[in-house]
């Protein structure tokens, strides 16, 4: 996926937390952007359908106005760069790894000029974040379980409006086993293949009702030779149903 730099308007505050274990905490939608950096222990962060695991490998963004359910895993301890920016992505994002020393370093100088208010100050501040943005952007390489996956996210895309369209045929064009592509699928996109291809047709169902195209229609061409499976789906995912939906667009 391709991931857009932020542009920083403002930087707000740096901070370190600590979270036990089973702590939950539900955000009905944060007031600015944030870059998660666990130093150790593995938080589980769900908006919908859509769950991804930050860890000392995996760095996340979290963008300004955000519901989610924040859950620990295993006892972490994190550092929290909390800005004002012009992204438009609204998912929680992973990101790439950096070195944890490096991060409290940089953590540290950032520290050290909060408590100074001149422009000098500010404009060193975020310098250092645009470096530290710099490294939680870069592309990483490809691996090899990535690899394994691009050929059913291809498939995907090119027939979600096929209903017969089922776990065995994406695992068989990737060669390998349906339940391996099951794991995956959980562990590179955090949902399940079924998931994954039901969050494209809904998608793709949106825009086609916001062109006010029949729900009869619609729910043919994504997949869905039953009108109510389609509507039950899609209220699910949505909050709404296809009708209700069109009407507001």
């Amino acid at each position: 996926m391709e991931r857009s730099l932020p542009i920083l308007l403002r930087f707000l505050s740096a901070i370190r937390v600590h979270d036990r274990q089973g702590n939950r905490i539900c955000q009905k939608g944060r007031d600015c952007a944030v870059f998660i950096l666990p130093l150790c222990g593995r938080i589980r962060f769900t908006q919908g359908e859509h769950i991804v695991i930050a860890d000392a490998t995996t760095p996340i963004y979290i963008p300004r106005g955000a519901a989610y359910l924040n859950e620990c895993l295993e006892e972490a301890d994190s550092l929290l760069f909390n800005i004002y920016d012009t992204e438009t992505v609204r998912e929680i994002t992973p990101l790439s790894s950096v070195e944890g020393e490096w991060a409290l370093s940089l953590f540290a100088r950032i520290c050290a000029r909060q408590a100074h208010k001149d422009r000098r100050s500010e404009a060193e501040t975020l310098s250092l974040l645009y470096h530290l943005m710099g490294e939680l952007y870069r592309e990483a390489p490809p691996s090899r379980e990535d690899a394994l996956l691009a050929p059913a996210l291809e498939l995907i895309e090119q027939r979600f409006g096929d209903p017969a369209l089922s776990l065995t045929t994406l695992a068989a064009c990737c060669h390998i086993s349906p339940a391996y592509l099951g794991r995956l699928f959980r562990a590179h996109l955090g949902k399940t293949p079924f998931a994954y291809l039901t969050g494209v047709r809904m998608t793709h169902a949106r825009a086609l009702l916001a062109e006010h195209y029949p729900v009869s229609e619609v729910a043919r061409a994504v997949g869905y030779s039953d009108i109510y499976q389609f509507s039950r789906a899609f209220k699910a995912a949505l909050g709404l149903s296809p009708r209700a939906y069109a009407a507001k667009k």
